[in-house]
């Protein structure tokens, strides 16, 4: 489909902490692992990691496996990448 009007704008995203993560024990494959659990919210553009972690927010939880690496872009989502 192609749309006339204007796309839209999307809000810069403005943390809303100190982005400090807190020590989580998870099961991963049968393991049980100490990994970083970080508040989304307080996550800075360009803020970055590797997995294993997790990214909490009050919609959504991201668990970043062991192998990728994570980023926050400017409008505050979170990108995944594979084997970085």
């Amino acid at each position: 489909a192609v749309g006339t009007g204007r796309p839209p704008s999307l809000p810069v995203h403005e943390p809303t902490g100190t982005e400090e993560p807190v020590q989580r024990s998870i099961w991963i494959d049968g393991e049980e692992l100490e990994i970083e659990s970080w508040l989304w919210a307080e996550l800075p553009q360009g803020h970055a990691g590797r997995g294993p972690a997790l990214v909490v927010d009050d919609h959504a939880t991201a668990l970043v496996p062991p192998g990728w690496s994570w980023n926050v872009d400017r409008f505050g989502n979170l990108l995944l990448e594979r084997g970085a």
